[in-house]
């Protein structure tokens, strides 16, 4: 709808809609300044632009095959995330083992539960983040030209356009580029900051403040810090272990090469420093969980630093049998979890949420007893038997 906005009215105002409409939406849409806003990130309706375009040209009602025009989206941001995804397998891994490892990437994590169900501000910013870190990985040490350093500068914007928290990834990647070249780096640093000035005005004009409300920071801050952030690693409904227990061996891995310096210790930055800032910074939202989502949906950001851990692990420890045992036993539970039970069973990933209100009961997070990724309709019905006896006691 935004993005139709755009194509008809040249504005991110949504005044044309009918207000009974946009109130159906609940906090989707908020009013501000006397207009009416959508509240979540720009990057994806600026995204959506040709393709609601292409379905005005063929006389389509948005409102009506809004979820068709998403997941021709989804498929689409699906198809470069893949193809990027390769690209970075293959500056470390052999052709067969690249694409071994990204299908592994893609079924046995929220890649398939999450951004291959709908479209959210994920989606694109993957597709971003990870291209960015393919340039950055693929320049020579000469830095690759003029060109490239305005590409990685722009990627990073963008990545950030579509999901603020990526702005995390700025100094990390920029601080490995800065290792190859440090003047691509800094160039590539300043493209950034300029359209980051750009999109500030932009702001201040439309809103009269320099960033839009779910760009600022004012949504962190988190009583149970800790808990989120042992939540968003081991809780059996978003720990990021549990539902791609493939980055385990990885992680670990990742983190004895590190010790090792020269080139792994670089990368740890990517791999190691940038995944460990953004869990810190996601538990401090209040809703850390991510509302109502499978896995370890606000971790998906990070998935191209860690899937790059998996790369050049593969390639240091290669032929290791034990290494290929643990991956296969743990990418077979990771691959059930996010493509089995993620994509298909509507009661691990709806009703597990809906029934009860998992914004309303957390605590339920952390239950052994109903992990979601278990979840079917003779659990559902004793969960929701057990929560009634509970709520008249």
């Amino acid at each position: 709808m935004v993005s139709q906005a755009i194509v008809q009215h040249g504005t991110i105002r949504l005044d044309s809609y009918d207000k009974s409409l946009l109130d159906s939406y609940g906090y989707v849409f908020h009013q501000k300044n006397g207009h009416y806003y959508s509240y979540f990130p720009l990057g994806t309706a600026l995204i959506g632009v040709p393709f609601v375009a292409a379905a005005n040209v063929l006389g389509l009602d948005i409102v009506r095959v809004d979820p068709l025009v998403q997941m021709a989206m989804v498929a689409f941001a699906a198809f470069f995330s893949l193809w990027i995804l390769y690209g970075i397998a293959r500056l470390y891994l052999t052709p067969l083992l690249s694409l071994s490892m990204v299908a592994l990437a893609w079924f046995g994590s929220a890649l398939a539960s999450t951004l291959g169900t709908a479209l959210w501000s994920h989606n694109f910013a993957f597709v971003f983040s990870s291209l960015a870190i393919f340039l950055v990985l693929k320049v020579r040490a000469d830095g690759g030209g003029l060109k490239i350093s305005i590409l990685v500068g722009s990627c990073l914007f963008m990545a950030y356009f579509c999901r603020p928290v990526l702005a995390l990834l700025v100094p990390f990647l920029l601080s490995y580029y800065f290792f190859k070249n440090r003047w691509a780096a800094v160039f590539a640093g300043l493209v950034f900051c300029a359209l980051m000035a750009v999109f500030m005005g932009w702001s201040y004009f439309e809103f009269g403040q320099i960033l839009p409300d779910y760009y600022q920071p004012k949504r962190l801050g988190n009583a149970d810090f800790m808990l989120a952030v042992y939540g968003g690693l081991f809780s059996p409904a978003r720990g990021l272990l549990v539902y791609s227990a493939f980055l385990v061996p990885s992680l670990l891995l990742s983190l004895l090469l590190a010790f090792r310096g020269g080139e792994y210790l670089k990368l740890s930055l990517i791999t190691l420093a940038w995944p460990a800032a953004h869990l810190l910074s996601v538990s401090q939202l209040p809703h850390w969980w991510a509302g109502w989502s499978f896995g370890a949906r606000f971790m998906a950001d990070v998935l191209p630093g860690l899937l790059l851990g998996l790369f050049a692990v593969m390639q240091a420890f290669k032929g290791s049998r034990l290494l290929c045992g643990a991956l296969i036993l743990t990418g077979a539970a990771s691959v059930f979890i996010n493509t089995y039970q993620g994509l298909f069973n509507p009661y691990s990933v709806k009703w597990w949420n809906a029934e009860p209100n998992i914004d309303m009961n957390p605590q339920y997070l952390f239950d052994w007893r109903f992990p979601p990724f278990l979840h079917n309709e003779d659990r559902h019905r004793l969960r929701i038997e057990e929560h009634q006896s509970q709520a008249k006691q």
